[in-house]
């Protein structure tokens, strides 16, 4: 199943409560490795609710989303918001519209994103943070709805961590003088609900199916749960950093 991601997928009942303070706040990551009145593009801005932040570090902040509901929502929380330097454009982020060495930052926070494309319109002494579903993320959660012919259903958990995060330096390392990834884990809080929209909207588990797969998911939700804050899963995340383009 291919997903085409919705609005749907930036609701806050989705993203549930954090229980703990995340191992690092994306907005400072992405200010705190960028020059202040520089440019920015985000791959796959969705909402754009993560650039609204970042608009006064920015001369200009280009974001682009595959999805036509997406823009529309961001569209109107920028007009809503006020800000007048972020612009959205309609973009494949495998086929980007832009021309090479365009941007000195270069983001994708948990969206789809092609390394050569990134390489091509990022100018060489630029910046690229890229956040990532981890392959542990919601990990015991994701086991329980076992295996089909393709191996385990639940998203990238066929990796080990290891596999998984070599495979991000194997991808990076032939196109940026520095690579560097770190992970970081930490507890949020869903409702039945929140989690359901969660595996109907995104690809935590592949082919889902609300009734073929309702004992997996009344299983799971009554093995997570805790009474006062809901049911507890742990979320695992990967940041990228990578910079300065290699002469090929």
């Amino acid at each position: 199943m291919t997903f085409s991601y919705t609005s749907k997928y930036d609701s806050s009942t989705m993203r549930g409560h954090d229980a703990n303070e995340r191992p690092w706040n994306l907005t400072n990551e992405v200010i705190s490795n960028s020059q202040k009145g520089s440019s920015l593009l985000d791959i796959g801005c969705g909402t754009a609710f993560k650039l609204i932040p970042l608009a006064t570090h920015f001369s200009e902040i280009t974001g682009v989303d595959i999805s036509e509901d997406m823009i529309s929502s961001a569209n109107n929380l920028i007009n809503k918001s006020a800000v007048k330097n972020i612009k959205i454009i309609h973009a494949d982020s495998n086929l980007l519209p832009f021309l090479d060495n365009s941007f000195d930052t270069v983001t994708c926070m948990l969206s789809r994103w092609d390394a050569k494309e990134i390489a091509r319109v990022i100018k060489p002494n630029g910046n690229v943070i890229i956040e990532h579903i981890g392959c542990e993320d919601k990990l015991a959660f994701k086991t329980l709805f076992g295996k089909d012919e393709n191996g385990w259903r639940g998203q990238f958990i066929n990796y080990s961590p290891v596999e998984y995060i070599q495979s991000y330096y194997d991808l990076l390392n032939p196109l940026f003088e520095s690579v560097k990834i770190k992970e970081g884990y930490w507890e949020t809080y869903y409702t039945e609900k929140g989690i359901l929209e969660l595996l109907k909207f995104t690809p935590t588990i592949r082919n889902f199916n609300e009734v073929i797969d309702y004992n997996y998911f009344k299983m799971a939700c009554d093995l997570f749960k805790s009474q006062e804050n809901g049911i507890a899963l742990t979320q695992n995340r990967i940041l990228i950093h990578a910079k300065n383009l290699r002469i090929l």
